[in-house]
């Protein structure tokens, strides 16, 4: 039983140096750092949201399935700053919703993930 618990505080001591050596303001900077980017992709993909949801609605979304038109218009519409490289990573990682149709007997959870692999299809990195 000694032996599990001299294995374990050493185990929990190697990480305790590692997270000893940063100061308790820099493990806050980088909490913050990561709240914010969260927050900021939560506003993109809203943003993202409401562009595509005009898109179907004003029925030219097929229109954008090219890297280049799809990025004029989100760059137009939403922020002259998004990369294609990032607004893939988020429908890479599925984290855009999308509005689906009323009578669609998709699930949305099936819909969502087809919609974000149809957008990171047209956005991949080359």
């Amino acid at each position: 039983m000694s032996q599990t618990m001299s294995q374990s505080t050493k185990s929990n001591m190697s990480q305790g140096t590692t997270l000893s050596k940063m100061t308790e303001a820099e493990i806050n900077r980088i909490e913050e750092m990561r709240r914010e980017e969260k927050e900021e992709n939560k506003k993109t993909c809203d943003k993202l949201k409401h562009l595509f949801h005009m898109a179907m609605e004003l029925d030219f979304i097929h229109c954008l399935m090219e890297r280049e038109a799809m990025m004029n218009y989100l760059n137009k519409r939403g922020d002259p700053d998004w990369t294609a490289g990032y607004i893939w990573g988020l429908a890479d990682s599925n984290k855009i919703d999308w509005v689906k149709g009323y009578g669609d007997p998709t699930q949305y959870e099936e819909y969502k993930k087809a919609m974000n692999k149809a957008l990171a299809k047209y956005l991949h990195p080359k």
